[in-house]
């Protein structure tokens, strides 16, 4: 019967732990899309006018041409986008206010002022 050396017992260990490391980092990772992203919520407020955006993952809203991307879609209007969030509706030249502990942020887009409210959030179940 073959007996393996310490050696070769702590290399194994250390593969088995490489792998297992990778496959964590792959399933579980955070998504780099959101990396950095400030959500607005209620508590925070938010004062600027939109220099760019990038539509294609997640809504990210650039303010005063800042590189810190914004996310808008807690909030919604009846009026305008039933079926999507305000950073759908953005584009550059708008301008968005909302105090801190508000739920209604305020939009200035092409001369013409809109109340947008904060979507609760809907439990899972």
């Amino acid at each position: 019967m073959a007996s393996s050396s310490p050696a070769s017992l702590g290399l194994g260990f250390l593969v088995f732990l490489v792998v297992a490391f990778g496959l964590y980092k792959f399933f579980f990772a955070p998504d780099p899309s959101t990396h950095g992203v400030v959500y607005i919520n209620q508590k925070l407020g938010v004062s600027g006018r939109v220099t760019g955006y990038n539509k294609a993952r997640g809504f990210k809203i650039f303010l005063d041409n800042s590189t810190t991307p914004y996310n808008f879609d807690a909030f919604a209007s009846e009026e305008f986008t039933p079926d999507y969030g305000l950073g759908y509706y953005l584009e550059q030249g708008d301008s968005v206010t909302k105090l801190p502990n508000s739920s209604v942020l305020t939009l200035q887009k092409n001369g013409k002022t809109s109340q947008w409210h904060l979507v609760p959030a809907t439990p899972a179940p």
